[in-house]
């Protein structure tokens, strides 16, 4: 499992991070999202990138094939 969190976030960088978001379901490429709220104040935006990843995957570049 995989996640990106994004931390510390401008008004404008969360716009632009729910439109990813937006534009890669537009191209049926899914997961899990949330974010963690203190005192009505958002904290970051998570992307899971683990068995909800759909129509995409992970690939573990430190690993080698032999």
């Amino acid at each position: 499992m995989a996640k990106l969190i994004f931390e510390n976030l401008t008004e404008e960088q969360l716009k632009h991070i729910h439109k990813a978001e937006t534009e890669l379901s537009r191209a049926d490429v899914t997961f899990d999202t949330g974010s963690d709220v203190r005192d009505s104040k958002l904290l970051n935006r998570v992307w899971e990138l683990d068995w909800s990843l759909k129509r995409a995957e992970i690939v573990d570049s430190t690993q080698t094939t032999d």
